[in-house]
């Protein structure tokens, strides 16, 4: 079975005390066995990192160019560059995208690879974040969500839970959504282990003689 992974992200400038839960969480996501989908920036993506890394769980990040925060794309450090599909998935869902230059398209386009993941038709189960008007659908999304919101905004077309800090009860949602999926797997894993009727009861060739 393929491990869940999840989107974790946010704002550059998340409070300190947003950052230490974001961090916390994630590392509970990772012991859970779930892949981080991340992008490396500064503020929410860097505490969701840092949880994950103290718990030794898998992650993806990708970078909008080499370069970036002084990394490189290298599968071996599970760091990547957006795919070209990729910027055009972004360009439908950036409203000004004829206006931004490369650097911006590129930031935004890695965005949609940590919601869909490596080829662009996997989406994360939920996504995680902190934003400051704690957006957490396509029509919460305004000037204040910020780059985040490109991810936001895809994460609520493809169907994609958003627990964002900055809203009240976000953490309780998401921990409820979490017992819930485990409880999912649990029962299909159960349904994976029981024999069908068939194999239960091997059927039994009796070969019968006529009797006076």
């Amino acid at each position: 079975m393929t491990a869940p992974s999840y989107t974790g992200i946010g704002s550059r400038s998340t409070p300190p005390e947003q950052l230490l839960r974001l961090r916390d969480l994630a590392a509970m996501l990772a012991r859970e066995g779930y892949e981080l989908r991340s992008g490396g920036a500064d503020g929410a993506d860097t505490a969701c990192e840092e949880g994950c890394d103290l718990a030794g769980g898998a992650k993806s990040i990708w970078l909008p160019w080499p370069g970036f925060q002084n990394r490189w794309p290298n599968p071996a450090h599970r760091t990547f560059l957006p795919l070209t599909r990729a910027f055009e998935i972004a360009e439908q869902l950036h409203p000004r995208w004829p206006f931004l230059t490369r650097g911006p398209r590129a930031l935004h386009a890695r965005n949609t690879h940590q919601c869909l993941g490596h080829t662009l038709d996997d989406p994360s189960e939920f996504a995680l974040c902190w934003t400051a008007d704690g957006a957490q659908s396509e029509a919460d999304v305004n000037s204040k969500t910020g780059g985040t919101g490109t991810a936001i905004r895809l994460s609520s077309q493809r169907g994609m839970p958003v627990f964002n800090l900055a809203r009240e009860g976000a953490e309780d949602a998401l921990l409820a959504f979490l017992a819930q999926r485990r409880a999912e797997r649990l029962a299909a894993q159960g349904d994976a282990d029981t024999p069908r009727e068939e194999e239960a009861e091997p059927r039994q060739n009796i070969l019968r003689f006529p009797t006076r």
